[in-house]
């Protein structure tokens, strides 16, 4: 529920659908002063870390950021760091910008298992491209 848990955060960001080519290495949680960031860490090829620079190959991080927003009360961003070795890819979204995306506070809209579910359901519709 919060962003300062590091165990339940750290579960719920290696449970995340993510494409093969990405190898979850950690996360990074900044909570000392708002706004409340994670940094979910990747590393990948460079050619990999190029394709998802493309906004049209990053549908699957706007669906895992609104999942996170969705079951951590106090994230403020969710950022997905790619490394390919050499450089780094951040793909930064907001709890704005996935509420605006949803049209709806999507903390409030998962706060039970019935909510949720359907919640999810539409994460996987409303952000299709």
């Amino acid at each position: 529920q919060y962003v300062g848990d590091n165990s339940k955060v750290a579960n719920i960001s290696y449970r995340l659908q993510m494409p093969k080519s990405l190898t979850h290495t950690g996360i990074e949680l900044y909570t000392s002063k708002a706004p409340y960031t994670l940094n979910i860490v990747y590393k990948t090829t460079p050619a990999v870390r190029a394709s998802f620079s493309k906004d049209e190959n990053q549908t699957v991080f706007d669906q895992n950021a609104i999942l996170m927003f969705a079951l951590i009360k106090n994230a403020d961003s969710v950022r997905f760091v790619i490394n390919d070795g050499k450089q780094d890819l951040i793909i930064k979204r907001t709890r704005d910008w996935a509420n605006k995306k949803m049209a709806k506070d999507v903390w409030e809209s998962s706060s039970t298992v019935e909510k949720f579910t359907a919640l999810y359901q539409e994460i996987f519709v409303s952000t299709k491209k």
